[in-house]
């Protein structure tokens, strides 16, 4: 069985080489890697030659505008030849038997529809550990996830026909499209299991950028107006949470989108 990992990336070529040492120095080698890059200004000539001289199986593919994040794992699920695929962000990294454990759960469930996600750490620009991610939930998961996105995508791998049947990341949301999948898989019959284990690491940045900002408030805007009837037969308490959220992200992202130029 092999693996299709799928990363975007925009102007962090080196980031995306530690990322990708990480990913040649799995104990399981059946994969292949897809590089979506989004435009960037930088030369990615050096990941090219470094996949190259390490024999992996890869494809690259920049696109020819700026695209976003899940535009960008999309086309870049489109050209994944393999039935599983793992996406992941240039600047986040696995532990060396992350690959190899999902393998391991793949072939005990035999199931369709299948994610697996795994227990995860986050850490700052510094390497310093902010904490774990460490949720296993066995009931009431679409109550859960409705929550809270306890599942750290980096972490995940996800059945490809699955993933194209629920229509892929949403190209709307400027941020929270990994949030948005996950609500929307297990509401189409996901079945989602936990692998109790810390495999992958993300990284926290603290960059000072407006316009990070602005597409977060859109991001989590739109989450909460697209997914607010959901919470209406689970809980009263949820529903006038996310009226709350969704109207303080709306004031949010309108005041800031009248005051100042988003960064692209």
């Amino acid at each position: 069985m092999y693996i299709s990992i799928v990363i975007q990336t925009f102007n962090r070529v080196i980031k995306l080489h530690n990322l990708l040492k990480s990913i040649i120095a799995q104990t399981y080698k059946k994969f292949e890697i897809i590089i979506i890059d989004d435009h960037s200004s930088d030369d990615y000539t050096s990941i090219i030659d470094f996949l190259s001289k390490n024999q992996i199986d890869f494809t690259y593919h920049k696109n020819n505008e700026n695209l976003g994040a899940p535009l960008s794992r999309n086309i870049g699920s489109k050209l994944c030849k393999y039935d599983y695929i793992s996406f992941v962000d240039d600047d986040d990294d696995w532990k060396f038997n992350r690959l190899e454990e999902c393998h391991k759960m793949i072939k005990k469930l035999n199931q369709k529809n299948l994610i697996i996600y795994s227990f995860a750490e986050v850490k700052n620009s510094n390497g310093e550990l902010l904490y774990n991610i460490e949720i296993d939930v066995k009931d009431n998961i679409r109550k859960q996830i409705l929550q809270s996105c306890f599942i750290s995508s980096p972490s995940t791998i996800i059945e490809a026909q699955f993933f194209h049947h629920i229509g892929g990341f949403d190209p709307n949301f400027k941020s929270c499209q990994d949030w948005d999948l996950w609500v929307r898989a297990i509401y189409n019959d996901a079945n989602i299991f936990c692998i109790p284990k810390i495999l992958c690491t993300n990284y926290k940045h603290e960059y000072p950028s407006i316009g990070k900002s602005y597409n977060s408030y859109h991001g989590y805007y739109y989450f909460f107006k697209m997914h607010l009837r959901k919470t209406i037969p689970i809980n009263p308490f949820l529903t006038l949470k996310y009226l709350y959220n969704l109207l303080k992200n709306f004031v949010i992202y309108y005041f800031k989108k009248m005051i100042i130029k988003p960064v692209q």
